[in-house]
């Protein structure tokens, strides 16, 4: 390892993987501390990927809005939410950024140097102090991020949420003034299916297929055909393709705490941020407020710390992650329900009843901070699902020991 200057009491991070994660705490990490220097190692050609990230701004702390803010390329003060029962528009305001706004505000770090980029290379190894390439290289620092994507976990059980999205400009303009995040009016297939449209000109719009499916098996051909007979029954035929946006994000149903606590617990290992670690709301999937927080978490903590004490930065993004999984309980409860509990064909009306609470609820609900009163206003009334098999798996605990024992 590469000595330390303490004279300029400079920090280095390294981060493996450019996506949303990687550039987010970068950029935070660039942004709040001079001294702070970065270098992300991914194995694409471009950082940051092609895609779009949406999230209510009441999900990110107000204190954050105003550096947030050049990563934001849309803004709706309203959206709405569709149901074959009901429908309704919510008076919270919706952002969204993309691959090119995330690009735009590390570019100037890019340009001085700060934050080096090295792509089209594969990562071999990674420690807690260096990360090892394809060429045999080492590369060290002071800490190493591990931001390369979602691996499967046998700590954690899941379900999927499947999106296949094209973005069209239309000949004639289509006439959504608000998102539509969620319109379940559509035929159901493969679990929870629903449309989910951004609107962000009069002629340029995302429309997204998405299906909360136990499996993770990707039907692209379908779900085109499907977005284009969305498309037919809205008479938004005469347009054109711009471009594709396609994933499969986890859901988490249980996590076995003990196990994750002596996986977490090793030396030695890099520390694992956004997907890798973990980081994102167990319901929707939505990842860009949780990589808020923890790149504005990381940087305090270096700004905290004794230089070059990755194993107290590491411990304490470990204690957060566990703050996370237990503070998350509830959530994973209501994706047991959902996934296992709901017949697969009326998984709707799980999400069309949560949709008639109150507005501030559902702020809650996204952001990932609910009250107990907002769990028993979820849970409480003509249950959508059968009492006996909510029951059934309402302990966490025990869903999980039979998770295991199938494996056995």
């Amino acid at each position: 390892m590469e000595p330390i200057d303490k004279d300029t009491n400079k920090v280095k991070l390294v981060v493996a993987g450019a996506g949303l994660s990687g550039l987010m705490l970068a950029w935070k990490c660039l942004s709040s501390n001079s001294q702070v220097s970065v270098t992300i190692i991914d194995s694409k050609s471009v950082i940051g990927g092609d895609h779009t990230w949406s999230f209510n701004i009441s999900d990110v702390n107000p204190s954050l809005h105003k550096w947030l803010n050049p990563f934001i390329e849309h803004t709706w003060e309203k959206y709405d939410v569709k149901f074959n029962g009901s429908s309704r528009r919510l008076n919270i305001p919706y952002c969204s950024g993309n691959s090119n706004s995330l690009r735009a505000c590390v570019e100037p770090f890019i340009k001085s140097g700060r934050l080096k980029l090295i792509l089209d290379t594969k990562v071999i190894k990674m420690t807690s102090s260096e990360v090892i390439i394809c060429n045999g290289k080492k590369i060290t620092g002071d800490y190493i991020f591990d931001a390369r994507g979602f691996t499967f976990d046998k700590s954690i059980k899941l379900g999927f949420q499947k999106f296949y999205g094209i973005t069209i400009e239309t000949k004639k303009p289509h006439g959504l003034k608000y998102p539509i995040i969620m319109d379940a009016t559509v035929p159901q297939y493969d679990g929870y299916r629903f449309i989910y449209c951004l609107p962000f000109s009069q002629n340029k719009i995302l429309i997204e297929d998405t299906y909360y499916s136990d499996g993770n098996n990707f039907h692209e051909g379908e779900y085109n055909k499907r977005i284009n007979e969305y498309i037919e029954t809205k008479n938004w035929i005469e347009h054109k393709v711009i471009r594709v946006e396609k994933g499969i994000l986890p859901i988490a149903l249980s996590v076995d705490i003990k196990l994750i606590e002596k996986l977490e617990a090793k030396h030695n290992e890099p520390i694992k941020i956004g997907m890798r670690g973990n980081f994102y709301h167990p319901v929707t999937g939505y990842s860009l407020p949780e990589a808020v927080r923890l790149a504005v978490k990381v940087s305090a903590f270096i700004n905290e710390t004794n230089k070059n004490n990755s194993l107290e930065i590491s411990s304490k993004i470990r204690k957060y992650k566990l703050h996370t999984y237990k503070r998350d309980k509830f959530f994973r409860l209501l994706n047991r329900l959902l996934f296992r509990a709901a017949v697969s064909s009326k998984r709707h009306f799980v999400l069309e009843r949560f949709y008639t609470l109150s507005e501030n609820l559902i702020k809650r609900f996204y952001s990932g901070n609910i009250y107990k009163k907002d769990m028993l206003r979820i849970l409480i009334g003509k249950p959508p699902v059968p009492v006996h098999k909510a029951l059934y798996y309402f302990s966490e605990r025990a869903f999980m020991a039979r998770e295991h024992s199938k494996r056995d």
